[in-house]
Formats: C-alpha cells, sequence, structure tokens
C-alpha cells in the first residue's frame, strides 16, 4: 500500500468523493448500479450479461477465482480508506474545516413511514460530496460525528415535493430547521442546486454553534472560536467601532496562527468597509493600509479565491478594472456559485458599463437576494451589497425610479447604513422632490458626517465616458441636495 499511495493521506471523506466520481463515470445518476446501503456501504448492483468468449488474459482464470481477487482488492482499498487516520490538526482554517465533523443520513419519505427512498439518498449523497469538495470534515456513521444532518421529502401534491432539512448537534441534542424548499417535481429538485443550499445553511447554523460555545460566561475563546467572533463582528458591523472590533480579534486569531488566510482575508475586507462603507477621515492613507495588508495575504496563497477576491477588489481601487475582472473571472472557476464573487462581478462590469457580460451574474445574484434568510448573519452584509448592484445597475442605465426603489428597499431594511440615502437625495433633486431630497441628505450626514462630493467621486471609478456621464449627473444632484465639496 505503501508503495502505492506513498504520502497522499486517505480518510473517510475519500470514500465518499470516489463513489461520487464512479457513480459520474457510470452515468449512475439514479443510484441503480452503486447503491448506498443506509449504515453498511455500498452495493455494487449493475446486471451482469453474458458476452461469450472471454478474453484470452482471463482465460485461464477461474470465476470464482477471478471474484476472490476483485474482492479482495475492493476490501483492500476500503481497509485503507476506512483504517488510515486523519491527518493531524493544522492552523485555525483547518480546524474551522474540521471542528464539527458532519453525518447526513439518507433523506426519508414523510408521507411513506419515514422510509429512505433513491432519491432521498441522492440527496445524502449529493450533500456529502459537496462537503468533501469544500473540505468539510465529514464522518460515514452517525456516531462518529458531532451534527447531523437528515431530511424528509413531503408528496403534497401528485407532483410537488416539499422538502424539510434538519441539523442535530449531537452533542447537545438540539434541533435546528436548515431549510425548507419545493419543487414540482423529482426531476427539477435533481436538477436543483439544493445540496448547496443545504451546506451554506448548514456551515451558518454551525457558526452559531461555535458562537455559543466562544460566548460561554468565564470562557476564554481559542482561536477557531475568536475567528467566528471576529466574522460576526463584521458581517453585523454598522459602526468605525464595530469594525475596530473585527479587526482587533482578526489581529488576535493572527497572533495565534499567523499562516490564517482567513483572518488575513477579514482583516483587509474590514479595511475596505472602512474606505468605502464609513468614508474613512483619512482615505488615502486608509487605502494604502488595505493595499498592504492584500498584498500580504496574496503573496502567501496565491491560488486561494480569498485572496483572489481580496486581490481584486485591491486592483479595481487602484484604478486597474481589466486586472481585477481577469482575476474574479480566475476565482470563479473554482467557485461559480460563490456568494460574493457573483456579485462583484456584476458591480465591476455595470460600472464599466458592460451591462450584456454583467447579466449572468446579475442573475446569480438575484437568486441569492431571493434566498437572504437561508444562510445566518454572513447574509446581512451581503444583502446590502445587492441592493448596491441593483440600484447602479438601474441608474447606470438610465432608470432612475427602479433605482430610487431599491434604495427605498435599502433604507427600510438598513435604516442606519448611511448610503442609500445620499443616491436617493441625489435622484429626488434631480427629478424636482427638493424638500425629500433635503430629509435624505440630513439622514445621509446625520449618519455619515465625513462625506464630500470628492470623497464620493473616489468611490464611483470608472474608465467607460458614458458611466462617467451619468456619475457628473449624480454628483451634480447630491451638490444640488446639499453635500458639500470637500477636497
Amino acid at each position: 500500500m505503501a508503495a502505492i499511495w506513498g504520502p497522499t493521506v486517505v480518510t473517510e471523506n475519500s470514500l465518499v468523493q470516489l463513489v461520487v466520481e464512479l457513480r459520474t463515470a457510470l452515468g449512475d445518476k439514479e443510484q441503480q448500479i452503486v447503491k448506498t446501503v443506509p449504515r453498511r456501504g455500498y452495493l455494487f448492483a449493475a446486471p451482469v450479461e453474458w458476452l461469450g468468449q472471454e478474453s484470452s488474459q482471463l482465460s485461464g482464470v477461474r470465476p470464482s477465482r477471478r471474484l476472490l481477487l476483485a474482492g479482495l482488492s475492493i476490501l483492500a482499498c476500503l481497509a485503507l480508506v476506512l483504517t488510515t487516520p486523519a491527518p493531524p490538526a493544522g492552523g485555525v482554517d483547518a480546524q474551522w474545516l474540521n471542528a464539527l465533523p458532519v453525518f447526513v443520513a439518507p433523506f426519508v419519505e414523510g408521507d411513506a413511514n419515514g422510509d429512505a427512498s433513491p432519491i432521498g439518498r441522492r440527496i445524502a449523497d449529493d450533500v456529502s460530496a459537496l462537503l468533501v469538495r469544500l473540505k468539510l470534515g465529514t464522518a460515514d456513521q452517525e456516531d462518529r460525528a458531532k451534527l447531523a444532518i437528515s431530511g424528509r421529502l413531503l408528496r403534497r401534491t401528485p407532483n410537488g415535493i416539499a422538502v424539510d432539512v434538519q441539523l442535530r448537534d449531537l452533542l447537545s441534542g438540539t434541533r435546528y430547521s436548515l431549510l425548507e424548499a419545493s419543487f414540482r417535481d423529482e426531476h427539477e429538485l435533481i436538477a436543483s442546486d439544493l445540496s448547496l443550499r443545504v451546506v451554506r445553511a448548514m456551515v451558518a447554523r454551525r457558526h452559531e454553534i461555535i458562537l455559543a460555545r466562544a460566548r460561554q460566561p468565564a470562557h476564554q475563546p481559542d482561536a477557531l472560536e475568536l475567528l467566528n467572533l471576529a466574522w460576526n463582528d463584521y458581517w453585523l458591523a454598522d459602526t468605525e467601532a464595530d469594525l475596530a472590533r473585527a479587526g482587533a480579534r482578526f489581529e488576535a486569531v493572527l497572533q495565534k496562527d499567523p499562516s490564517s488566510v482567513s483572518a488575513r482575508f477579514g482583516r483587509s475586507m474590514g479595511c475596505y468597509q472602512t474606505f468605502v462603507q464609513l468614508f474613512s477621515p483619512a482615505p488615502r492613507a486608509t487605502l494604502a493600509e488595505c493595499e498592504r495588508q492584500v498584498r500580504e495575504l496574496y503573496s502567501r496563497t496565491p491560488e486561494d479565491s480569498f485572496s483572489m477576491e481580496a486581490m481584486a477588489t485591491s486592483l479595481y481601487w487602484q484604478g486597474k478594472p481589466e486586472e481585477a475582472l481577469w482575476l474574479l473571472r480566475k476565482a470563479l472557476v473554482l467557485w461559480p456559485a460563490d456568494r460574493s464573487l457573483n456579485p462583484m462581478m456584476a458591480l465591476f462590469l455595470i460600472r464599466e458599463g458592460r451591462f450584456d457580460e454583467a447579466a449572468p451574474y446579475l442573475e446569480i445574484t438575484r437568486s441569492l437576494a431571493e434566498r437572504r434568510r437561508e444562510h445566518g448573519p454572513s447574509d446581512r452584509r451581503r444583502q446590502v451589497g445587492f441592493y448596491h448592484v441593483f440600484a447602479d445597475r438601474a441608474v447606470l442605465q438610465g432608470h432612475d425610479d427602479e433605482s430610487r426603489e431599491w434604495l427605498l428597499r435599502w433604507t427600510a431594511e438598513f435604516p442606519d447604513d448611511g448610503r442609500p440615502y445620499l443616491r436617493l437625495a441625489a435622484i429626488d433633486a434631480l427629478h424636482g422632490r427638493d424638500e425629500q431630497a433635503k430629509s435624505n441628505m440630513a439622514r445621509h450626514r446625520q449618519l455619515l458626517p465625513r462625506s464630500n462630493l470628492h470623497y464620493v467621486a473616489m468611490l464611483y471609478r470608472t474608465s467607460n465616458p458614458a458611466v462617467m456621464a451619468v456619475r457628473a449627473r449624480m454628483l451634480e444632484g447630491m451638490r444640488r441636495a446639499g453635500l458639500p465639496e470637500g477636497g
């Protein structure tokens, strides 16, 4: 075995991934060739057909011996998969991936006495395969896991299927609802991104479980708990103090584990939020510090999607949109459904006036926006980004009224974010709604007193002349509404 595998580490996750790849190679979408036997393993159930003359290579081997050799080979591989110990825990990023191993049970037919069905097993295997691909810790048996995902299929109508997915904390016994989804039929269910939605919801719940542990009285958070606390602060930040607290916690993680990509990424994104969202008192110095942090991150892990996202952000603010777009495309090859990369790609293309290219990324962003309540506190900040993209797209295409509707939704859901009030003030001023413009500008200045026209112009970078003209028009609306010039 050592001669074959060398230094490669094979774990329980490897078995799930290999079974998925085997089914794909066999075209076994309905899982009729390689079947899952709950709590036992897998059954190769392909029909056997005699084709006549044996090949010369096998003609001298008795059928019983060939079966024995094949069986011994399979058993040897499975023994390696199931007995090789997992690699030792690495840094905090590795701990985050493997902190709470997950067991995925076959989904059962809720209207048929809880029996598992082929499609229920298919869903469970798809979820397991995605967990493996994302390198999240899994377990092949419930007694080896700390979390367990289960689900019910409810056939409410002759063709309709509702899916109810649950997560159970096996240490405390607490049960959480992950999501509920409905589909017209089995074909739509199989073709959907249900497994991705389940995993995202599970990750959000897992984050809550780790946070609860970190916040216990008299408890001293470890590096993993600090990382989760830092990201929670970042996702929910409204003020400079909030972002400063997140930054301090990211720094504390880096003190414990300087190799953490997640902490370096979070620190750099918090820096950019200070520049973009809160109107830094020293914008150029803030940008320079953000760029320094991103260079440090990217030099360590240039192929990591976090690093590529951070560097794309940095390149955009340096006035290099083509380089930023190239890097985002590269990252999207790795993670085509990413909830941050798609809106960012859409926004950068929109601000370059490339609306047709932005369309597919906008479509994914709309889909994400519709599901914002499925995935926990991280979607709060993402939802703001979604409204930002939709409002920009509308105004840059000359649809002020549509942009205004998105901005009003933004203020209704996030009334303490000062940015949408500024754009509302500009649109109202340009359309002669002077009192509304004055009111929105007052609210904007109350929340973001350092805002000025010079700073706003910095925030709307573009190389497209038509977009520049729209930007000049919006700046004029802001000037009419009372935004000071700055400098």
